[in-house]
């Protein structure tokens, strides 16, 4: 069984406008921080799938055209759960974004993968909660100004996720250019 999913790529000259958000992040030892080389922007998580799906997957994804687009990121947020941090992250602005996790999710339910039944909320996750966090470092993050920054997207990834105790390990299985 192979762990996969579907992400855009994160370019190597974008990741360090994140650093400075970074030294903030890593000061609470209750976060559990997105490596920056594990950037990516999730459009759809397969789960666990037999190698033999590979390349029917394949199929369905190079079946696909799309024009390359531009996404911008903006505000920091936190995505609660009973009213608690869970994931700390910041919001991407692209309506193409949107689509082509639409289109994705449309075709890759002919091979029997359930559609995402909720709203698509396009973001970068930065950090995962691992113990309880203090309202004032939450608004802190929520309040923390970032430049903003947008890149174009020329391609998106079927990766293979093995994970580890120290993080976990992408590997590009297949790679689908945008037009």
């Amino acid at each position: 069984m192979l762990r996969c999913f579907v992400a855009i790529p994160f370019p190597t000259e974008i990741k360090k406008h994140f650093k400075s958000i970074y030294k903030f992040l890593s000061q609470n030892k209750n976060l559990k921080i997105v490596s920056l080389e594990n950037l990516h922007i999730t459009l759809k998580f397969l789960g666990n799938i037999q190698e033999s799906m590979v390349n029917k997957i394949d199929s369905i994804l190079s079946s696909i055209n799309y024009t390359s687009f531009n996404i911008s990121f903006k505000n920091p947020g936190v995505f609660l759960n009973r009213g608690k941090p869970k994931v700390f992250f910041i919001n991407i602005f692209s309506d193409s974004l949107k689509n082509i996790t639409l289109l994705i999710d449309n075709k890759l339910e002919m091979l029997g993968f359930k559609k995402d039944d909720r709203d698509f909320r396009p973001h970068l996750t930065l950090a995962r909660v691992k113990g309880f966090i203090d309202k004032s470092f939450t608004q802190t993050f929520l309040d923390y100004k970032i430049e903003e920054i947008s890149f174009k997207v020329v391609n998106f990834v079927l990766y293979k996720s093995d994970l580890r105790p120290e993080g976990p390990i992408y590997t590009e299985l297949r790679s689908y250019k945008l037009y």
